[in-house]
């Protein structure tokens, strides 16, 4: 046994180490191709270069280094970018002088040596200080080309989760639904295209998206407002960017401690679900419409088996099973919260038709009281699709109206901090408010002493460890308070439904009371999905030809090089925080995230990194190429140099700001991920 541990762990460390290695090298190659394009330009104008690195060597500390001809080469200690030291230039604004001094010809106190810098035209200096951004443009094409001609794998772009009462879901967007055109771009992609223009929409105006829907003949055309949220760093318009397939997943296909779990036969990786108690299904929304159906009780899952996943051989072929899953009991704290008012409605829904608005409290249903909101839709779905008397009020009066409830409907889950709950058969978004309404008999919250009437503050929840799963740093809660979007307790409790065993959540009431609680299970009321786990579902892109691959690949380079604009026009007005913005290691990071994905993945990421690095440099502001280039420009109209006193200001303003955000984004990278290290 300690011998298959030491294998396992020494595996993993191999895998690392070459995830590890391929990121370095890959973030290296951004920074050569950069350096290489200063320093051919410079060798073909004839300008002495004596040292060219990557990575700074400060106060002379250093990985490597060599001397080949007149130039030293080496790696330096410090992984923020790379330069090439040409005779008569450098941006350090105190060795101007100098350095002017080190190009005159030797006994001459005026005459500059001709392979200096210095003595180059203005169009040869220009051409040397643009070839670094020139080149990482042609890097991002050329790799983006090679990565669709070896096929790039990535996430469909169809809905299979949507936040309740934010904006897609106030739009009309459902569970199922699929992106033909999203801002413009055709056929997008969830994990590329549709993140980076959600971020970077305008907020005012919109996105325009056509729509393809099961069952609707013709596409719809949306107009989605994104918007941002107190906790938020960028806009969202509360989708999550994950595509489910039918297929179970290929490692754990289930949540331990689930329904799932407890599946007879068991349930093995890559079991592929055909039907649900003999009806057919074909996408992941039929599957969720159907467990939701029969969320009370038992369903008959018709798999297709395309191998024996518990034992890792072959069959002759796929086989169909039928495997029974029971029911998971709905994990609850004890304590029932007071609903709110309804914070958004879905065009054409139920209670919209029947007159409801937001703003109106829920009160009673044929004469029932609301009672707990979290259970709530499943209560109302009993009744479905018949039709309700519903009783609400409306600035301090008691109405009555008749509501004919949905069918055919999914079950929407609180997928982030803030956000309501959904109400599917009357197409609602419900608020919950912290005043504590009752406390269940014999539950975990009577136990620990909690009283009606106390006000919930906030908390923290304390993941159980999941066997394939590292143990998880705590999760911070808010119940109450002007600051937030909504109150965490629907997203609490979408948290608990998929949890380990051992999960603990501490309760603080405004009145100073702390509370300790373990989850028990409700009878009465269920959660639909019962911990299955689904893979992706991706699809391939893939050049059949040079051509396509040029095409592509041009595609992809535009996007990447006109993103960073948008990107530095959305922190300047505000619309991205700069909370959003990441150092080397957060780079780093995203690089090893995507280099686990696939090879030619990881070549996309190297190819927006090269746009990124080409578009900063083009930035007006001394030491990055831009400066330079508006250095250079102004000697060109004034045909003389710019004098040091207007220089020197420029030159260290630059400086000073390019070290402040380098700082900062390297204090948020610490705090991050050095911070969760010790933290967790």
């Amino acid at each position: 046994m300690g011998m298959c541990l030491m294998a396992l762990s020494l595996a993993e460390a191999w895998q690392w180490a070459v995830l590890i290695l391929e990121v370095a090298l890959g973030l290296g190659m951004v920074i050569f191709v950069h350096e290489l394009g200063h320093f051919a330009v410079a060798k073909w104008c004839g300008v002495k270069c004596e040292k060219f690195y990557l990575g700074f060597d400060f106060f002379g500390l250093r990985l490597c280094r060599f001397r080949w001809g007149e130039t030293e080469y080496g790696i330096g200690i410090f992984p923020l970018g790379g330069y090439v030291k040409m005779l008569g230039q450098d941006d350090n604004p105190a060795r101007v002088h100098e350095e002017h001094e080190r190009s005159l010809l030797e006994g001459s106190p005026t005459e500059i040596d001709p392979r200096s810098y210095l003595a180059k035209s203005v169009p040869q200096r220009m051409a040397i200080i643009s070839a670094g951004v020139i080149m990482n443009a042609i890097f991002c094409f050329l790799v983006s080309c090679v990565a669709y001609g070896l096929g790039v794998d990535y996430v469909r772009a169809v809905i299979c989760d949507l936040v309740p009462g934010d904006p897609a879901w106030k739009a009309g967007v459902q569970i199922g639904d699929e992106f033909l055109v999203f801002d413009g771009i055709v056929e997008p992609r969830f994990d590329m295209d549709v993140r980076a223009r959600i971020a970077l929409a305008d907020m005012d105006r919109g996105v325009d998206v056509v729509i393809r829907r099961p069952g609707e003949a013709e596409p719809l055309h949306l107009n989605i407002k994104p918007h941002r949220l107190p906790r938020n760093d960028h806009p969202t318009i509360g989708i999550t960017l994950v595509s489910f397939s039918t297929r179970l997943a290929a490692g754990r296909p289930y949540l331990e401690a689930s329904a799932a779990a407890a599946s007879q036969p068991a349930l093995v990786p890559q079991d592929e679900i055909v039907a649900v108690d003999g009806r057919p299904v074909a996408s992941y929304r039929d599957l969720n419409v159907l467990l939701t159906e029969r969320r009370d009780r038992p369903v008959r899952l018709t798999v297709r088996r395309h191998g024996d996943g518990a034992q890792g051989s072959s069959l002759a072929g796929p086989t169909e099973m039928v495997v029974t899953v029971p029911p998971q009991r709905f994990r609850h704290l004890g304590v029932v919260l007071a609903a709110g008012p309804i914070v958004a409605l879905r065009p054409d829904s139920p209670a919209g038709r029947a007159g409801l608005r937001a703003g109106d409290r829920l009160v009673a249903y044929n004469g029932e009281p609301v009672g707990d909101p979290l259970t709530l839709a499943e209560r109302l779905q009993r009744l479905a699709p018949g039709q309700i008397m519903l009783e609400f009020e409306r600035k301090g009066k008691k109405q009555r109206v008749a509501v004919q409830l949905a069918a055919n409907y999914v079950f929407e889950d609180s997928p982030r901090p803030g956000s309501p709950l959904s109400i599917p058969v009357l197409g609602i978004a419900l608020a919950v408010e912290p005043r504590v309404k009752a406390v269940l008999p014999g539950s975990p919250a009577q136990r620990a002493g909690m009283k009606p009437g106390q006000v919930l503050a906030n908390g923290k929840f304390f993941p159980g460890r999941h066997e394939q799963l590292a143990q998880d740093k705590p999760i911070d809660m808010v119940f109450a308070g002007q600051e937030m979007a909504g109150s965490d307790w629907p997203w609490l409790h979408s948290l608990l439904q998929t949890s380990a065993l051992g999960t603990r959540v501490l309760l603080q009431t405004a009145d100073g009371g702390s509370y300790e609680l373990e989850p028990h299970e409700l009878r009465d009321a269920h959660y639909p999905l019962r911990g299955l786990v689904f893979e992706m579902l991706l699809a391939e892109r893939k050049a059949n030809n040079v051509a396509e691959a040029l095409m592509l690949g041009a595609r992809q380079a535009t996007e990447s090089l006109t993103q960073v604009p948008r990107t530095i026009w959305r922190l300047a007005t505000g619309q991205v925080s700069m909370n959003a913005l990441g150092g080397p290691v957060a780079i780093a990071a995203a690089g090893g995230a995507a280099a686990q994905v696939g090879f030619s993945y990881f070549l996309l990421f190297l190819a927006m990194l090269s746009a990124t690095l080409a578009v900063l440099n083009l930035l007006p502001i001394a030491p990055l190429d831009g400066g330079h280039l508006v250095l250079l420009a102004a000697e060109w109209v004034r045909r003389k140099p710019v004098g040091e006193k207007v220089l020197l200001p420029y030159v260290w303003a630059g400086v000073i700001f390019v070290a402040a955000l380098m700082l900062f984004v390297i204090g948020k990278d610490l705090m991050k991920y050095l911070g969760g290290w010790l933290g967790g």
